[in-house]
């Protein structure tokens, strides 16, 4: 009888113990979590292995590895690592079973990733794969072009994956500390509104001006009086009264329009910072007024602020798209604005703390050896010692070269990295990086192959495959 597929996968993986072995051995000492442990890690910890649970292991560490031959399972572990993080609980109360239990082995993956779905739903989970294109833009931040309503082309500061990640981490919410009863968004309208540029020393005074007082304020018609406009023709007249000449379709006029005749009580506005941030949601809870001899702002409606983020938050936490550079325009639920985020948005206590302690977030950096590490951390090589976290007795905060603003990295962000340790093709891991991880080792499961094998040749005999 002809031997199954099964039968000369075992067979063909018996002499992987030596290649372990051997491929362990060539694991530089600096790949431990400190130069102190380096004597520890001729002999990692071994994940997936038949002596050894996942679930005995210690608490996570914030920065690590997995690492071993191919096809082991070192992404597909990275689910039972994330949860172990974020909901160790959970995990405990789904324990690893015998590989001899086939269909309840899968029923629990099935579990696991449905729970990890979750998570990165909630944007606590985020995934990226290294390779040689990948760069410090993409991880950290950099400048992204895009185009004006004008046509022209503007460049806008874009946070990397990495960043958004420590940001979500790190945020404070503060606003309205009363928890009122959930808001019935049914027929609300949802307005966008820039409220002054962060990026311009003259106008970021603007937004704190706003939040402070309780108001949203319009650059748009400066100097003019549109109490009692009802309609476009009406805005129009008036910028004409004061000597504007303005034509109907010009933004300006629609911005007015927008602010003092479409804009109701009751009605929503989400405070966006540049195309990819909101900083601040509130609601309408006044009519339009005029505050004469302001410079430029001086068309105002009281807002009460019900949320405000410091960092601010990334779109993809309350939109299916980024944000248009309108300063002032209408949102709509399900095609820009996810109405499960917002209403997860606005259930959220406002403690004025950040989140840190209960609240972890995961990044998964798949085939982390393949990319060019020093180039994509930059500095965050630093930053990401758990001694030089935020919160940390030695933290570190550096300022970020595109945005000019301090960064730090939170206390609860995790990094879990996958590496193939048999990959020679490639230049090493970053030794400045090395001994910043816990590695450890992913083997393959002998039991398990050998249960399998057992399994199909029993299934050949009966069914009398050949």
């Amino acid at each position: 009888m002809t031997a199954s597929w099964i039968e000369i996968a075992a067979t063909a993986i018996a002499p992987y113990e030596s290649r372990v072995a051997a491929a362990t051995s060539r694991v530089p000492a600096e790949y431990g979590d400190s130069e102190e442990e380096a004597d520890d890690v001729s002999e990692p910890p071994i994940l997936g292995s038949d002596a050894t649970s996942h679930h005995e292991s210690p608490p996570p560490a914030l920065n690590t590895i997995l690492f071993g031959p191919p096809g082991t399972g070192k992404t597909y572990a990275t689910v039972e690592e994330a949860l172990a993080i974020l909901d160790p609980d959970f995990l405990r109360k789904n324990p690893e079973l015998p590989p001899a239990d086939t269909a309840a082995c899968a029923a629990r993956r099935e579990h696991l990733k449905a729970k990890f779905d979750e998570f990165v739903r909630d944007q606590r989970v985020r995934f990226v794969t290294f390779h040689q294109s990948f760069a410090y833009e993409d991880f950290v931040e950099g400048l992204r072009a895009t185009s004006t309503t004008n046509g022209a082309l503007s460049y806008d500061v874009s946070d990397g994956v990495f960043k958004q990640l420590c940001d979500s981490a790190s945020v404070r919410v503060t606003g309205d500390r009363v928890e009122p009863e959930p808001l019935n968004l049914t027929g609300k309208r949802i307005w966008k509104m820039s409220l002054g540029n962060s990026l311009i020393p003259d106008e970021s005074a603007i937004y704190e001006e706003c939040m402070a007082t309780g108001v949203a304020l319009l650059g748009y018609g400066s100097g003019i009086d549109f109490s009692g406009c009802q309609s476009r023709k009406d805005i129009v007249q008036r910028f004409q009264a004061a000597n504007r000449n303005v034509e109907s379709d010009e933004y300006a006029v629609t911005a007015v329009n927008t602010f003092v005749v479409k804009m109701k009580v009751g009605d929503l506005v989400v405070v966006s910072d540049g195309l990819f941030k909101f900083r601040a949601i509130g609601i309408v809870e006044g009519g339009y007024e005029f505050v004469g001899g302001q410079p430029d702002f001086d068309q105002r409606r009281k807002v009460r602020w019900l949320r405000q983020y410091a960092p601010s938050l990334p779109h993809s936490d309350l939109m299916n798209n980024q944000f248009s550079q309108m300063t002032i325009y209408q949102l709509h639920l399900g095609a820009s604005i996810d109405e499960g985020k917002l209403r997860g948005l606005l259930a959220e206590r406002a403690t004025g703390e950040p989140d840190r302690a209960h609240a972890p977030r995961v990044l998964i950096i798949d085939e982390i050896n393949r990319g060019n590490v020093s180039r994509i951390f930059g500095e965050l090589i630093t930053l990401i010692e758990p001694s030089k976290r935020l919160g940390a007795k030695e933290e570190l905060t550096i300022t970020l070269p595109y945005s000019r603003k301090p960064f730090g990295v939170p206390s609860n962000v995790y990094l879990v990295g996958t590496m193939n340790s048999a990959d020679r093709s490639l230049t090493g891991l970053d030794v400045a990086l090395r001994r910043r991880f816990t590695f450890v080792s992913v083997q393959p499961r002998h039991l398990e192959l050998s249960h399998m094998s057992r399994e199909y040749r029993g299934h050949d005999e009966e069914g009398g495959c050949s």
